[in-house]
């Protein structure tokens, strides 16, 4: 069984520069393969080891893909042969589907790491560092603990412009859910905020009240702001 756990991740602006080239990068090796399966030279769609073959040619040809770790480009051709697959079983079971689009600019967000090219370097309390060959140590905070083998490292880049790592880890046995003897009903009043069926009652807080209470306060001793006359002749 495999479950997933999501973290965030805080780059350096020299790391983040890093990673976007990444994703760069892997969206024209998806672009470039892509075309290729397109074409079906021969008629035939190739093998994905024998696209992944051609890597290290293209890296002569293209400088910039020596910058990217190997890994996470051979998992580029993977993505794409699962869309394909799930296209062809699409048709196979009487769906009208299209053909794979070309990704553009800004619309690869993600890329892997598979088995080998990271590690988590343990630092103080939850202040952690994931490292990624290519990219350097980005500090992250790991507010869960696992203790299995993570398999891979799943970099997503969010459209809200944060960044998060997806580890897939391998566990033995479905995590069980905690067996209790007693179920209490919670209702959300008017005259307290929550009360449940033991009997137990708690008021509603008064943080907003304290608040507006202060805000009212500090605006004590400043004069009301007077228009400008010129703004009162003019509007007349």
């Amino acid at each position: 069984m495999q479950l997933t756990y999501r973290f965030r991740l805080y780059l350096s602006r020299n790391q983040e520069r890093k990673m976007i080239a990444t994703l760069d990068q892997c969206r024209w090796i998806y672009n470039h393969f892509l075309e290729r399966l397109n074409r079906k030279d021969g008629g035939k769609i190739p093998r994905r080891y024998e696209l992944q073959a051609t890597l290290p040619k293209l890296k002569e040809e293209r400088p910039e893909l020596k910058l990217i770790y190997s890994k996470a480009l051979q998992m580029v051709l993977h993505q794409l042969y699962s869309n394909v697959s799930i296209l062809t079983a699409l048709k196979r079971n009487g769906r009208k589907v299209g053909k794979l689009r070309f990704k553009a600019a800004g619309r690869f967000k993600s890329f892997t790491y598979n088995q080998f090219g990271f590690k988590i370097i343990n630092g103080h309390c939850k202040r952690n560092e994931l490292f990624l060959s290519k990219i350097g140590a980005i500090p992250i905070v790991l507010h869960r603990k696992f203790d299995s083998r993570v398999k891979q490292v799943h970099v997503k880049y969010e459209q809200s412009g944060k960044w998060f790592a997806c580890f897939n880890v391998d566990v033995d046995e479905e995590p069980k859910l905690k067996e209790f003897s007693k179920a209490v009903g919670i209702d959300l009043g008017i005259e307290h905020y929550v009360a449940d069926s033991d009997g137990n009652l708690v008021n509603h807080p008064t943080m907003l009240q304290s608040r507006k209470r202060n805000s009212n306060l500090s605006s004590v001793g400043f004069p009301a702001k007077r228009q400008d006359p010129k703004i009162e002749q003019s509007s007349v």
